[in-house]
């Protein structure tokens, strides 16, 4: 079939992990989080409209994840991106280019079904990259995949900061739920967020 083309807008400030790194919190004059916040929730309302379409992104991470000069959010980067026709999942053929630290463990079960779900553990990664102001997601710097995921598989988790909000790390926990139907939706996550709006 024909492949389909994502035309956007220029989008200046480039991506999010960069801009991250280049403005620390306490450049932002921001003692509340609430820019951080706001990237939260606008990348689940996001998550939340591609979920409803049946898209998995299956490359969320704040490399891929553009704003704009006003501080909003653009996700990009549907390379890895399946539609969901007839089937709740998507059977993946070989995980091998998949981005370990940010994509669910159970997708490296040989012949998995990939699920909505999957993307929700990829934006518990992202909300860390947020809160940790751009910081690479390793549990072990130089750590092999294998291992990597062995330690996930064994409850290992990346280091939250005492600092961060509280319902954030909470919600970060429920994102990493090893089991997958364990986790909210998209849905839930936006709700969740605006029932803690500050």
């Amino acid at each position: 079939g024909e492949s389909l083309s994502v035309v956007m807008e220029l989008v200046k400030s480039g991506d999010l992990g960069k801009w991250l790194r280049g403005h620390k919190k306490k450049d932002l004059n921001d003692p509340y989080h609430t820019v951080y916040r706001q990237f939260v929730e606008e990348i689940a309302e996001g998550m939340a409209h591609l979920s409803s379409k049946g898209i998995i992104h299956r490359d969320l991470a704040a490399r891929n994840i553009l704003i704009t000069e006003k501080k909003h959010i653009k996700i990009t980067d549907f390379g890895l991106a399946k539609r969901l026709e007839d089937k709740n999942y998507y059977r993946i053929k070989s995980p091998t280019d998949l981005p370990v630290f940010w994509t669910a463990p159970e997708c490296y079960s040989p012949g998995y079904k990939v699920t909505l779900e999957s993307d929700v553990w990829s934006f518990g990664v992202v909300m860390w990259e947020i809160y940790s102001e751009g910081r690479s997601p390793y549990l072990t710097p130089k750590r092999e995949n294998v291992e990597h995921l062995k330690a996930v598989c064994s409850g290992e988790r990346l280091q939250k900061s005492s600092d961060w909000p509280d319902f954030i790390q909470t919600l970060m926990d429920k994102c990493w739920q090893i089991d997958a139907k364990d986790r909210p939706s998209f849905v839930d996550i936006v709700k969740e967020l605006k029932e803690t709006a500050v």
